[in-house]
């Protein structure tokens, strides 16, 4: 790429039976590029050129979704555009996602969440500080999956259509969102989803339609504190701060049916986080 990129713009497509793995990335300039390797040398599979910036990237199966200041695009997976929507939105489109089974679309700008439905507005909601972070899930019992927004001022906001069922307050600015474990996967029928903040804590909780719970949380300070000092009172939080959290994600590598956590911070560390038997919370 010959420009800047912003968060959230780079997906790995599913790899087809043999074919080669592609990568999509799009660009500040508005520039798509769907790459692949070759003979250990980078290749454009598709290019694309928008006439705006883009500011985020989503996949479902094959296609590529992706927002452009207040637009979705959908694009096939040889660079053919066959979805857009224009929002109302004033504010630029910085976290979506898209659902084409049901053709229902969340879209969040700085402060802004709106839904679309067969792509007629459904729902507004204005939040009290800057949103992050979005995912959607089921939570509430009534309206389907629900919009889950990681925001500034240190809460997790549960969003159904226009209202707010609940914050959950956590310990940091919320950067990042994913999901842990499905409602409808988990044996107790909570939803459990993690999280990642602005001053390096990461954890669980557990959400149910009217309250939540905390599972577990990892503060990089104290690991640090006790991986990094032999003396903890020496230690000099200035000199040694904890990084965001700029994405995370699960997944099961050792195949034990417990998935492992994966955080990425700001400093350019990618941490794998599993747990021992009778533990509360994961260890690197």
């Amino acid at each position: 790429m010959n420009c800047a990129t912003s968060p959230n713009t780079m997906v790995v497509l599913p790899q087809r039976k043999k074919k080669r793995q592609r990568v999509a990335v799009a660009a500040n300039n508005g520039t798509i590029k769907w790459l692949q390797m070759r003979k250990n040398e980078v290749q454009v599979g598709a290019d694309v050129q928008l006439d705006k910036p883009i500011s985020s990237v989503s996949l479902d199966n094959d296609h590529l979704f992706l927002s452009a200041e207040q637009s979705i695009h959908g694009f096939r997976r040889k660079g053919k555009e066959f979805y857009r929507l224009d929002s109302i939105m004033s504010e630029t489109i910085k976290n979506f996602v898209v659902d084409p089974s049901k053709d229902t679309l969340w879209c969040a700008g700085d402060y802004v969440l709106n839904k679309y439905v067969a792509s007629a507005e459904k729902g507004f909601f204005m939040a009290e500080d800057k949103i992050n972070a979005m995912i959607v899930a089921h939570v509430s019992s009534t309206s389907g999956r629900d919009a889950i927004l990681g925001c500034q001022d240190r809460t997790i906001r549960v969003v159904t259509d226009n209202d707010e069922l609940y914050a959950a307050e956590v310990e940091g600015a919320v950067t990042a969102l994913f999901i842990y474990q499905k409602k409808e996967d988990s044996k107790d029928g909570d939803l459990k989803i993690v999280y990642g903040t602005q001053n390096g804590i990461f954890g669980c909780l557990s959400m149910r339609e009217n309250n939540y719970s905390e599972l577990w949380q990892v503060n990089e300070k104290k690991t640090m504190m006790s991986s990094n000092q032999n003396d903890e009172e020496d230690y000099d939080e200035q000199q040694d701060p904890a990084s965001m959290v700029q994405c995370i994600s699960v997944f099961d590598f050792t195949r034990d049916g417990l998935p492992e956590v994966l955080v990425g911070r700001d400093n350019g560390n990618i941490e794998i986080y599993g747990f021992d038997a009778d533990a509360n919370e994961p260890n690197i």
